[in-house]
């Protein structure tokens, strides 16, 4: 903004020297507002004002279009500034990091680039980002960044393609574009920090444009560098929201989702199976076996086949099913569409992959130690709370306890 102040300060004091004078439109009340409207109809001298001589004359002729051609960069600039501002409005207001893709795009739009390039790393973005968007370890991030030898202070580097491509080879990574060497234009390349700990690259924003001379030394950045960090920020914000979303709705151990999980969603699946009239099953899946693995291997042992069995139910999980652990050796799987029948023979399935984990390979021990999994089954019955449901599973998994110590 400073830069736009300083351009209509200097357009109003040449308006004022050589009288110009530069009407408002009854419309606005605001000169700035009214001053990206100007033309040069709009131009004219200021009443009062007496001819001077032919050379005086031709002398305020070129001085008026000098200014005419400030007001045109000071409306580029205006143009440019608003842009930017969309764009950082537009990564301000993104939700989720799975929604990259679909900003990338809208950036892309808004500034009408040729390419937008998104670069982060592997270790805090990977699991959070995603597959379209590319990640390389931190330790590759900051070669390349070595690698960019940036001025001090510098926050960004730009220029024509050819020139980059000879300058720093790795450009390939951070502009695919660049990889085809007839691929022409400018571009510049940001790497991006984090706010809370400005000394960390993050990864690298990098934007190409077909124009050789649009990215170029000339070209003033303060915009664009503006943008880049807002988009950093942005970044950051969602890494740990995301992170603290999942660490409340994560079970630490397996990976799988947590009681919370499922006490936010299940719900609304079950008021939409009582409008729709769909049928939902839910298994509770408790373990037989596990405390003696757990007293006789150690804790570590029993973590790791936690681990596996909760692998072994991901199998059978579908997208919109809802898989849970709830807490020491017991699990939630709830079903949405699916019937009786299915529900049963999925509940089987899943007992006989349990029974065939070989502890002694997961756990690199020998023991002629074993697990297997009892599960209780309940279907949904309209008004049925969550809570009903679950405890007609548990106790259906009693039962079938029960009858194998039988």
């Amino acid at each position: 903004m400073n830069v736009l102040k300083k351009q209509r300060s200097i357009i109003k004091e040449a308006a004022d020297l050589f009288g110009i004078s530069i009407f408002r439109s009854s419309r606005g009340n605001r000169w700035k507002k009214d001053f990206t409207r100007f033309s040069p109809e709009l131009i004219r001298p200021a009443s009062g004002y007496s001819t001077p001589s032919d050379q005086k004359t031709n002398q305020v002729q070129f001085l008026k279009k000098q200014l005419l051609e400030s007001i045109e960069a000071h409306r580029h600039s205006l143009s440019a500034f608003h842009k930017f501002k969309d764009c950082c409005r537009l990564a301000q207001s993104i939700a989720s990091l799975h929604k990259l893709p679909d900003l990338l795009g809208s950036i892309k739009s808004k500034l009408d680039l040729c390419g937008v390039h998104l670069l982060l790393f592997s270790e805090e973005f990977q699991k959070y980002v995603p597959g379209s968007i590319p990640t390389l370890p931190l330790s590759e991030i900051k070669d390349l960044h070595q690698a960019l030898d940036m001025e001090p202070g510098a926050r960004s580097i730009l220029g024509n393609l050819h020139t980059l491509r000879k300058k720093f080879p790795g450009i390939v990574r951070l502009i695919p574009d660049s990889k085809d060497q007839t691929t022409t234009g400018s571009a510049i390349i940001f790497p991006m920090h984090d706010k809370y700990k400005p000394e960390r690259i993050i990864g690298f924003l990098s934007l190409h444009d077909q124009d050789e001379d649009r990215f170029s030394d000339e070209v003033a950045t303060d915009f664009i560098d503006h943008f880049a960090e807002v988009f950093s920020w942005s970044l950051v914000s969602l890494r740990d929201h995301e992170k603290l979303l999942r660490e409340n709705t994560s079970d630490y151990l397996t990976g799988c989702h947590n009681r919370n999980y499922l006490t936010k969603h299940a719900p609304r699946l079950l008021n939409f199976a009582d409008r729709k009239k769909f049928s939902i099953a839910l298994l509770f899946i408790d373990l037989d076996g596990f405390k003696m693995v757990n007293d006789s291997l150690g804790h570590q042992c029993g973590d790791l086949i936690l681990i596996e069995v909760a692998h072994k139910i991901q199998n059978f999980v579908r997208r919109h099913d809802i898989f849970v652990r709830m807490g020491g050796d017991e699990f939630i799987l709830l079903l949405p569409d699916t019937n009786d029948e299915n529900a049963s023979y999925i509940a089987q399935r899943i007992a006989r992959e349990i029974s065939l984990i070989d502890i002694s390979l997961v756990c690199v021990k020998a023991t002629g130690l074993c697990v297997s999994a009892s599960v209780g089954k309940a279907m949904y019955k309209n008004g049925d709370s969550l809570d009903a449901l679950i405890n007609r599973a548990d106790k259906n998994m009693y039962s079938v306890k029960t009858a194998k110590k039988n």
